[in-house]
């Protein structure tokens, strides 16, 4: 026989908007990364030069400011984790046969949302 599920549109519909939700929630994640590692190189190059010219205040000042930055866009990444898990649980509603598909738990979506220094850009690796 046919094996195949067919999909209610429901389903149909709440697979695709979960899938949706992921590619953005890879994106954000992608291009938090690279910021970080641009801002990375970024503020190095401030603070030697900080210290060729014998002050490394603004340096670090800029570095700081762009430390925000960053917890701004790991903020929104949690939102969008936030988002995406919406999804998934929708979509595990949805079509019972996605359940087991359904890895993100509430504990994880938790972790994300402290706001605190592990928040590490790279934590998000795909």
């Amino acid at each position: 026989g046919d094996e195949s599920t067919s999909l209610t549109r429901d389903g149909q519909a709440a697979l695709r908007h979960y899938n949706e939700s992921a590619q953005g929630f890879s994106d954000q994640a992608l291009q938090l990364g690279l910021d970080s590692a641009d801002f990375a190189l970024h503020t190095l190059g401030q603070v030697f030069a900080g210290l060729l010219e014998g002050g490394t205040d603004k340096a670090s000042r800029d570095a700081e400011r762009g430390g925000q930055a960053i917890k701004g866009k790991a903020r929104a990444l949690c939102q969008t984790m936030q988002q995406w898990k919406q999804a998934q649980d929708a979509a595990a509603q949805a079509v019972p046969e996605f359940r087991p598909y359904a890895v993100i738990r509430a504990v994880d979506v938790g972790d994300c949302d402290k706001d605190d220094d592990r928040l590490q850009p790279g934590q998000f690796a795909s």
